[in-house]
Formats: structure tokens, C-alpha cells, sequence
């Protein structure tokens, strides 16, 4: 498991190995509910115009690993106000 500074700290490194061919967010949601069980909280918390809110860095973090946090961060996923979050 990782701890929650580890989560801050990876979404403020500049990773540039992306996964290709492939839409980001998709990936970034899919990974995100295949990880967490459905009873925990809704992989969607709610959106704007310009950014897709996702679960607090708690629910989630009990389920992610190292190479999560880096496939994320590649698909354009950071830390907003304690939650994940990425633009739409």
C-alpha cells in the first residue's frame, strides 16, 4: 500500500511515458474501478466544464500501488484539494 504523501509526491513528477493509442481518461477510470471495490465510493464524484472530480486520495489509496500512481499521473490525473481530479 501506498501512503498518501507518495501520492502527492508522484503526481508532481513530469512522467512522460503515456500509454498510447488509447483515450486517458478511460484508462485513468478503468484502472481506478478495477482497483477499488464498488461499495467504496463512485469512481466519478462530479464534474465542471474543463475537470472530471475523482475519489479522495483515501478511498482509493488502500487499493493502488506504486505503478498505479505512475500510470495515472500518465494519463493526467493530480491531486486537487485532497481528491483526484483531471481536466476533461
Amino acid at each position: 500500500m501506498v501512503t498518501k504523501q507518495q501520492v502527492i509526491e508522484a503526481f508532481n513528477e513530469d512522467f512522460t511515458d503515456c500509454p498510447k493509442g488509447v483515450e486517458l481518461k478511460v484508462v485513468a477510470i478503468n484502472l481506478l474501478r478495477s482497483r477499488t471495490p464498488f461499495e467504496v465510493c463512485y469512481i466519478i464524484q462530479g464534474a465542471d466544464h474543463d475537470k472530471i472530480y475523482l475519489p479522495d486520495i483515501s478511498e482509493v489509496l488502500p487499493y493502488l500501488n506504486e505503478e498505479d500512481l505512475v500510470l495515472l499521473n500518465n494519463c493526467g490525473v493530480f491531486v486537487d484539494d485532497n481528491g483526484l481530479a483531471m481536466y476533461a
